[in-house]
């Protein structure tokens, strides 16, 4: 089966999730790894799956995505469909709420599994502005890794 991973990434956990996640399937289906900085708009139409991965920055997904979905709506439902986002959200309750925002409801009604795979922030890789929203709304001093393995497992198995 043909896949395309299709993600945008800021800061690089997204694109590093996705890479996990083509290495997984790759013994298992023809897989297609797609940066939305790379190409805009790729056409959905080569691919019987689609996984789509967003980043999550101050409540809202990365704006190519946004942009991306907005364009391909009439594609994507035709396709069966991944949904994922990164972010450093720790409370179930709000993990639950980015991933509603991340994506329009048409999508969360055809996805086949949609979830929260957590989320790095690298303050080697943060701007002054990005370093301190962080500090204030996330109370994080410094580098964390907190990627969610064992749901990225799950989430490859039901797409699998």
């Amino acid at each position: 089966m043909k896949i395309a991973i299709i993600y945008a990434s800021k800061h690089g956990t997204t694109e590093k999730v996705a890479r996990i996640i083509k290495e997984k399937l790759s013994p298992y289906h023809d897989i297609t790894l797609i940066s939305l900085h790379e190409n805009k708009n790729p056409n959905v139409l080569r691919y019987e799956k689609v996984i789509l991965g967003a980043p999550i920055y101050n409540h809202y997904p990365h704006k190519l995505m946004f942009k991306f979905y907005a364009i391909n709506m009439h594609r994507l439902i035709h396709r069966i469909l991944g949904l994922y986002i990164c972010c450093n959200q720790t409370n179930k309750m709000q993990q639950y709420y980015q991933l509603q925002i991340a994506y329009p409801e048409f999508l969360h009604l055809c996805a086949t599994y949609q979830t929260m795979l957590g989320g790095e922030i690298d303050f080697k890789k943060l701007n002054f502005w990005e370093r301190y929203k962080v500090k204030q709304n996330l109370e994080i001093n410094e580098s964390v890794s907190d990627i969610d393995y064992k749901e990225l497992e799950v989430f490859v198995e039901r797409l699998h």
